[in-house]
């Protein structure tokens, strides 16, 4: 009995599915976040499913799981699993973390499950309080653009048919990710043949190097070749097409580049974790962005935007950092100069409030913030003895955005006389509490 769904429990689930289950933007619905570590009950979850599959059975259902035991735990509680092995491969040194969750999945054709992953793509730590991004800043820090690409490229490779990443705003915070990502899910739109292709479009490839895994499909009248290294090292690698015959010269998409291939073999470079995807028609290499030239604008974007150099705002210069709330923010984002990107949201009631301790006393005479809500705000610092006022500021945001909009932030910016303090910190006393930026001088002017 307690593995069943209540009558007050089918009722809801009933209202919500006649509610969404029309909706455009509706591929599946989502069971269950990581079952495993909430000690659900299996049977009652396998229960919940096919409850929901009764109700609509046009729409698929999935769940992630971030354990493979959990994997194995609730495989019958979904038609897609979607596991989410968040990890960083150039500081773990391999792919392994991947690798075991992609096995723990029910294989297809053993109750039909269909695999997708719920890849990281966020910053590990907020940066608030005593965590990660104190005890362990290299931990903390988001995938950079090789490890999205050789996460996502080497689970399509491995078998993966859709990703449902688990992206914060955090994103925005880094080059690498709000840039880097797009141009990955570009590669990955680019795979659909392959990604959709059916088992009989399978080939069988080889490589001669255990280092460098190989997958290959035959779709729409092309032959296209994954290549992944999964190590950290450089290596080299033969890599062998079943019998052909097979054309001269191949498209390495991606990279801009053609190569040879003789008597049904091609041999390659691979730098660590780089992936190569081979196309059998030569006319297609010049079909997707190169990494070169996303890594050209990765770097254009992170030389552009800097904050000022008078900013005292610095993380060597900070002890730590808290506030009144700051679930999903990122305290490095809030002086990185990027100032439309996540630095500090708080959903409490006002006043809410950011706090920074300095490792030392700063002296402070101008501090300026930017956010696409606050109305009024208001700046202290504490001298080592008590609080003391140093100003307050109003701001006009800009108006709601439309559907689908985003709102862009504005400055505020306050200037008193220079005091010598410890901690600065600023209250919202009007509007939504959310800060892109935030900067600190003393008393010169901030410019970007």
């Amino acid at each position: 009995k307690q593995d069943d769904l209540s009558e007050q429990t089918k009722q809801q689930v009933r209202d919500f599915i006649k509610r969404y289950a029309q909706h455009p933007g509706l591929v599946a619905w989502y069971l269950a976040d990581e079952p495993e570590i909430w000690n659900v009950r299996p049977k009652y979850l396998e229960n919940f499913y096919r409850f929901v599959v009764l109700e609509d059975p046009y729409h698929l259902c999935y769940l992630t799981n971030d354990s493979t035991e959990g994997e194995r735990t609730y495989a019958n509680a979904c038609d897609v699993q979607s596991p989410d092995p968040y990890f960083l491969p150039e500081r773990d040194g391999s792919l392994k973390k991947l690798t075991a969750f992609i096995d723990a999945a029910v294989p297809a054709g053993t109750n039909a499950k269909a695999l997708w992953a719920t890849l990281m793509a966020f910053a590990r730590s907020s940066g608030f309080s005593s965590d990660l991004w104190v005890t362990d800043p290299v931990a903390a820090r988001g995938p950079d653009y090789l490890e999205l690409r050789v996460t996502h490229l080497y689970a399509v490779m491995r078998g993966v048919s859709g990703f449902s990443d688990f992206i914060t705003q955090s994103v925005s915070c880094f080059p690498d990710m709000r840039i880097g990502l797009p141009a990955v899910y570009h590669e990955v739109a680019w795979l659909k043949p392959y990604i959709t292709a059916s088992k009989r479009a399978y080939l069988v490839v080889h490589s001669n190097n255990v280092q460098i895994e190989v997958g290959g499909r035959k779709v729409n009248g092309d032959t296209i070749v994954i290549a992944v290294n999964n190590s950290n090292q450089r290596q080299k690698a033969r890599i062998t097409l079943p019998a052909g015959p097979w054309p001269g010269r191949w498209a390495v998409m991606s990279e801009g580049r053609t190569m040879n291939v003789a008597d049904g073999a091609m041999d390659d470079s691979f730098g660590p974790f780089a992936v190569h995807i081979y196309c059998s028609d030569p006319t297609k290499a010049s079909e997707l962005p190169t990494l070169a030239e996303v890594k050209q604008q990765i770097a254009q974007f992170t030389a552009k935007h800097h904050p000022p150099r008078n900013n005292l705002l610095r993380r060597k210069n900070i002890a730590i950092i808290r506030a009144s709330s700051y679930q999903y923010s990122y305290a490095d984002g809030l002086y990185d100069g990027i100032t439309d990107d996540l630095g500090w949201i708080s959903g409490d009631k006002q006043p809410a409030w950011v706090e920074i301790t300095f490792k030392q006393t700063r002296r402070i005479g101008r501090v300026v913030l930017f956010s696409p809500t606050i109305r009024k705000f208001k700046v202290q610092g504490y001298n080592g003895d008590h609080w003391v006022s140093l100003g307050q500021g109003t701001m006009t945001p800009p108006p709601a955005p439309a559907p689908g909009g985003i709102r862009l932030p504005v400055r505020g910016e306050i200037s008193f006389t220079p005091v010598s303090i410890l901690k600065l910190r600023v209250q919202v006393l009007e509007g939504a509490a959310e800060i892109s930026e935030l900067w600190a001088s003393d008393g010169s002017s901030l410019k970007p």
